[in-house]
């Protein structure tokens, strides 16, 4: 898979859905409010954002550039350690006041698929080097992976006391409750006026219970919606899954 370096000045991503006062934090609300403090003042400390597969670190790190770039500040976006070996990141760090680099879980082990332990290593150097220059240039770093810094596999000695001195932020996976708020939220931002009663419970009843699922499901209702003239109601939502066949899970 090919690696992207998403510079929010210019990118398609400007206009995503991914920002703070949309991302429902559940029982993370103290790590967001953290987050939001840190963004107004880094204080010098570069920050690590971690949490499962489903937890949502990726869309809150596009939600932190997004809300800089609302403020007049650029951003960027670099989906994988593996795109720092182009050497482009030097660049981004001297222009933007924030780079956020996603997928750090790649240290995690000692030889990631597609990543071998020669490349694994350079990374880490490249890794050491973006520090420097960030400091240099009042650059923000915002890290995400999969594991705390703990967990990381990291050979360089330097660069992991670097990454242990990050404001280490942990989110956890959106309960039910948080899932149904968010279905019914962007039922609300797609038109929808009134949000039909239970049927943020409804999504959960047929969508494996996690955020990016639920995302997928509800962006599909909306356009079968829009082709089929009829506006979205549990029962609509209800015939649609019968169409499909689908088993509550």
């Amino acid at each position: 898979m090919q690696q992207q370096i998403f510079d929010f000045a210019r990118s398609h991503l400007a206009e995503s859905w991914d920002r703070l006062d949309r991302f429902i934090a559940g029982h993370n609300a103290p790590v967001l409010r953290m987050l939001n403090d840190w963004l107004d003042d880094p204080h010098n400390q570069h920050a690590y954002l971690f949490g499962g597969k489903l937890s949502g670190c990726t869309r809150l790190l596009h939600a932190c550039c997004r809300h800089l770039l609302e403020q007049g500040h650029g951003a960027a976006v670099i989906d994988s350690p593996l795109a720092l070996l182009n050497g482009e990141q030097l660049a981004l760090v001297e222009r933007n006041h924030l780079l956020a680099i996603d997928g750090l879980e790649l240290l995690g082990v000692s030889s990631a698929p597609g990543c071998p332990p020669e490349r694994k290593a350079e990374i880490e150097e490249a890794l050491y080097e973006l520090y420097d220059r960030a400091r240099d240039t009042r650059c923000a770093l915002l890290f995400a992976g999969h594991a705390p810094v703990s967990g990381l596999s990291i050979g360089l000695k330097d660069l992991r006391t670097r990454m242990t001195s990050c404001l280490q932020l942990a989110l956890r996976p959106l309960k039910d409750e948080g899932l149904e708020q968010l279905a019914e939220q962007l039922l609300r931002e797609y038109g929808v006026t009134h949000v039909p009663q239970g049927l943020g419970r409804l999504v959960l009843t047929y969508c494996t219970r996690d955020s990016a699922n639920v995302v997928g499901f509800i962006r599909t209702i909306h356009l079968v919606s829009l082709n089929e003239h009829k506006p979205i109601s549990v029962k609509f939502v209800r015939d649609y899954l019968q169409q499909l066949d689908f088993q509550p899970g």
